[in-house]
């Protein structure tokens, strides 16, 4: 293994267990010295006490030698001995002048200690002096504890000649002994020396065997991992590690097997990447270049070659347009500038001299730094759209002109406002406004006023509107029908409404109506003369009546009066009717729509016929819904509708019985109406010989009659069926020959919002 391998090793080894080393020993430094300082104070607190007992012991001693006068001899025997203490240095016997009397040994006799000394100070602090120690340091460098205790007078004392003279004192004098500390000391502290030993003994054993452990758990796995590492970071292939043999960093072996499989398959991605990155640059449909600052081509794929047959260095403006200067609006030159994307439109020649047109567009390419290192261009054909595009614009000038001159006005309008989005020129042939007025206005202001908001609702539901009234720009009303239909525009809702001018078509509609209500006036006017005939005659009898009182020269009492003037008033009003319905009937009829009742309409047109129909002996069978709800139509045209359908069934029956003889069931017709929740359906049912079935289909049809010529015009039918559907209804004809025929009319009921409108 190469030589830095064991450097690093030896360094992570020695170094972690130096750290520990160091660590222990400080550790173990700072216990000792904490206990070293707790011995050497109880060592100290031991000698003290020791040494008290001991002057004590050898205090009492002296005083009881000293009173059985043993003499200096004996005293300076005890004083040798220490009391049995074997580390006493010194042993003195002063008096009160602080001269050693008594010594051991024998040469510190004589010596005398001044009153300010440490010793008589430590002793005279208390009162009376009893005892005291001190530590002190001599010359030899050795510290001393000395323990002074003063020996107190006894009453013995005085019994002799030796201190006779020093009756009333209290102390005759002290002894003094001085033991070394530093054998003491010694003595407490060898077992936690010999602690320190084993101590430092057993650390370094085990910083040893932390070493051997580091070695073989951290150090060697580590060693291993990095080596792995730097083979890979020069290119060697990667070999997984053991992470059962990585000790310690085994989670640490497996992370970085996980790092060099993702790197490994980051690796395998990015190839992929760059191998779809180079066949999308190839094979994407367009054209790229990367262009330097002085618009050279670097790279190119493989289509812009096909076109171009290009060559790495050659301008751009020379391969895409023959030039030989750059182009004046460069969107290259401008992201070199800039650094931002831009955008033109450019046409010229492929190689085999095709012309085209591309969308061109650019972007910036940046180094590490950010700074612009090259452009890319690209350039998407658009030489087929721009062909559609002409042919769009053929298109659409084709579409104006069929736009234009359609024979009808068209509208386009918004699906939610209404309002005219565009038009075409019958419109200002129609309303006489130019488009300029009409575009951007709602739709709704053509509508005669009040009838906007009635149709408004229905060109939204694309709900055809057979007749409407519109203004033109003189305000003048024509009639008109409007087609919806609902498409999309440029992705808006819009509809598209036809408008037809059908005035003349109303007008002529109504003179047909008119002649027809003329010809039915005038075949009912027996019938209205019977009619009329009832009422003068009543008038006649009443005059008669007067002319009789006056003949006789009586006069009406009051109730005959009465009673004649009611006749007069009553009869003349039944005229009245009868003469206003004929004028209401045969008028023109109002093309407003209002709320009516299918019932009241039914009831009027039977009431023109009642007389013929008696004298024909026919009988109005009424079968009527009495719940029904209106329905939105003009009353005199729906009136027309049901005397139509009556005159048919009327001339039906009639035609039946002159062929054969008929019987009262014979001569019936069926006036029966019901509803649902939409429409009001109104039924005129006959007793005839019927409608052939070959008929059924065409009795609609104008001037279609099955009726001999001169009973008819054909047109009754077709009348009818103009109207019903004018109001959004149906009528449909039923037949069975030999059974009669069944009318079917089909009113969509009111709306409540809308009654009364248009």
């Amino acid at each position: 293994m190469p030589h830095n391998f064991f450097s690093s090793r030896l360094s992570l080894t020695l170094r972690s267990s130096l750290i520990v080393f160091l660590v222990l020993v400080l550790s173990v430094g700072v216990v000792y010295f904490f206990a070293f300082k707790n011995i050497r104070a109880a060592a100290m607190n031991s000698l003290t006490d020791s040494a008290d007992r001991v002057s004590k012991s050898m205090a009492a001693n002296v005083e009881r030698l000293m009173l059985a006068q043993v003499g200096g001899e004996g005293v300076r025997g005890l004083l040798q001995e220490g009391g049995g203490h074997q580390n006493i240095s010194t042993s003195l016997l002063r008096d009160k002048t602080g001269l050693a009397t008594l010594a051991a040994p024998r040469a510190s006799e004589g010596a005398v200690t001044a009153s300010e000394s440490r010793e008589c100070l430590s002793c005279h602090r208390q009162d009376p002096p009893a005892a005291a120690a001190s530590f002190v340091r001599k010359e030899d460098g050795e510290t001393y504890l000395t323990m002074v205790r003063a020996l107190p007078v006894r009453q013995g004392c005085f019994a002799g000649s030796c201190h006779a003279e020093e009756v009333g004192q209290g102390v005759l004098g002290t002894l003094s002994v001085e033991i070394p500390v530093s054998q003491a000391l010694n003595d407490a502290v060898l077992p936690m020396r010999q602690g320190i030993a084993v101590t430092l003994s057993v650390m370094m054993l085990g910083v040893a065997g932390f070493a051997a452990w580091i070695s073989r758990r951290v150090t060697r796995p580590y060693a291993r991992i990095a080596t792995a590492l730097k083979g890979k970071s020069a290119g060697t292939s990667w070999t997984d590690l053991d992470p059962h043999s990585s000790g310690e960093l085994r989670e640490l072996a497996a992370s970085v097997n996980a790092i060099a499989q993702s790197v490994r398959l980051r690796q395998q991605d990015m190839d992929e990447k760059l191998s779809m990155y180079q066949s999308l640059f190839d094979g994407v449909p367009c054209l790229i270049t990367v262009q330097d600052r002085d618009l050279r081509l670097i790279r190119y794929n493989k289509l812009f070659w096909e076109h171009f047959g290009a060559r790495p260095a050659d301008h751009c403006f020379r391969i895409y347009k023959g030039r030989n200067t750059k182009c004046a609006n460069c969107p290259v030159e401008k992201t070199f500038f800039d650094g931002k994307s831009h955008t033109t439109e450019e046409k010229g020649f492929y190689k085999d001299g095709t012309p085209a047109h591309w969308i061109v567009r650019t972007a910036p390419v940046r180094n590490s730094a950010g700074e612009i290192t090259a452009v890319m261009e690209m350039s998407l054909d658009i030489t087929q759209r721009k062909e559609l595009e002409e042919k769009l614009k053929k298109s659409e000038r084709t579409y104006s002109t069929i736009f234009d001159n359609i024979p009808v006005a068209v509208f386009e309008l918004n699906a939610e406002d209404l309002v005219v989005r565009n038009c075409n020129r019958k419109m200002s042939q129609l309303y006489g406004y130019c488009k300029g007025e009409v575009i951007g206005k709602p739709f709704t202001q053509l509508f005669a006023h009040g009838s906007p908001g009635f149709h408004a609702e229905d060109l939204r539901n694309q709900k055809r509107i057979p007749q409407a009234t519109h203004i033109d720009k003189e305000d003048k009303e024509f009639f008109v029908s409007i087609d919806v239909s609902r498409t999309s525009l440029n992705g808006d809702s819009i509809l598209l409404a036809v408008v037809t001018d059908v005035t003349d078509r109303i007008r002529t509609e109504q003179q047909v109506i008119h002649s027809s209500k003329m010809a039915t006036l005038g075949e009912m006017a027996a019938g209205v003369a019977h009619e009329l005939n009832q009422p003068l005659a009543v008038l006649k009898m009443v005059a008669n009546f007067f002319v009789r009182k006056l003949r006789r020269d009586e006069g009406p009492s009051l109730d005959e009066l009465k009673h004649m003037t009611d006749k007069i008033v009553g009869n003349v009003d039944r005229a009245t009717k009868i003469i206003e319905h004929m004028r209401e009937f045969g008028r023109k009829p109002n093309l407003e729509s209002s709320p009516v009742f299918v019932n009241e309409v039914m009831q009027r047109a039977c009431d023109f016929f009642s007389e013929q129909l008696k004298i024909r002996d026919i009988v109005i069978k009424w079968e009527l819904d009495p719940k029904q709800p209106p329905v939105l139509a003009d009353p005199n045209r729906l009136e027309q509708v049901f005397i139509n359908l009556l005159v048919n069934a009327r001339d039906a029956i009639d035609d039946k019985c002159s062929e054969r003889q008929c019987t009262p069931r014979d001569r019936i017709i069926t006036m029966r109406t019901r509803s649902n929740t939409r429409h009001v359906v109104a039924e005129v049912v006959d007793t005839g010989p019927g409608i052939p079935k070959d008929v059924v289909a065409r009795i609609f049809e104008p001037f279609f009659s099955t009726k001999e010529v001169g009973r008819g015009t054909g047109l009754g039918l077709s009348i009818c069926y103009d109207i019903v559907t004018d109001y959004d209804g149906t009528i449909h004809a039923f037949s069975k020959s030999g059974h009669g025929a069944r009318f079917v009319v089909s009113l969509p009921i009111a709306d409540p919002a809308r009654q009364g409108t248009q």
